[in-house]
């Protein structure tokens, strides 16, 4: 059994912001698999399960504000009864060049709110992540980073959004059908 968590923020406002990517992704895996997300109040999130084969796939977006994602989180793997190594985290990443993959094993959060939550919910670092490149404004003031990260997302990169969402996906499936190995050398 996998879990895979998209990172992003609750509400219509911020539906097509930056921060939101991982929402994006996991989006484009429940259409792949043809599921549905549930709302679970309990668990903080929506959540959609697919079978695959013999992998059963658990997909969510937490309703929780980025920076206290791991609430939910950490109530998904109690739930499912899940180690980290089962779990994949998908998030934004203005540190990365526009539309790059970077999938890792474990890590620092890198100053990403979400990651950050989650690291100090779990006490650990030791789940993968799966980071989307949005790039960094020009100006690096923070009240002009967050306005980038919760901003729409440009012309430019709408017409190339959707290429990077399949691709980040198709890094996911090959992370639950392959592993982390396989994954980061065929999507890094």
């Amino acid at each position: 059994m996998k879990l895979i968590v998209g990172l992003g923020n609750p509400g219509s406002s911020l539906r097509n912001s930056r921060h939101n990517a991982g929402f994006l992704v996991v989006e484009e895996l429940a259409r792949d698999y043809n599921i549905k997300f549930k709302v679970s109040f309990r668990l903080k999130a929506q959540v959609a399960q697919s079978q695959t084969g013999t992998e059963r796939i658990i997909l969510a977006k937490p309703f929780c504000f980025m920076n206290r994602s791991g609430q939910s989180v950490k109530l998904l793997l109690e739930k499912f009864d899940l180690s980290f190594s089962s779990l994949l985290i998908i998030c934004d990443d203005l540190n990365l060049p526009w539309a790059k993959l970077r999938l890792r094993k474990s890590g620092r959060s890198g100053g990403h709110k979400g990651l950050d939550s989650i690291i100090k919910t779990l006490k650990s670092r030791e789940f993968a992540r799966l980071r989307l490149g949005i790039d960094r404004p020009k100006q690096t003031a923070e009240r002009l980073v967050t306005d980038y990260v919760l901003g729409k997302w440009s012309r430019q990169e709408k017409k190339e959004l959707m290429p990077l969402i399949e691709k980040a996906a198709a890094c996911c499936r090959a992370w639950v059908f392959f592993g982390i190995a396989e994954a980061m050398n065929r999507f890094n």
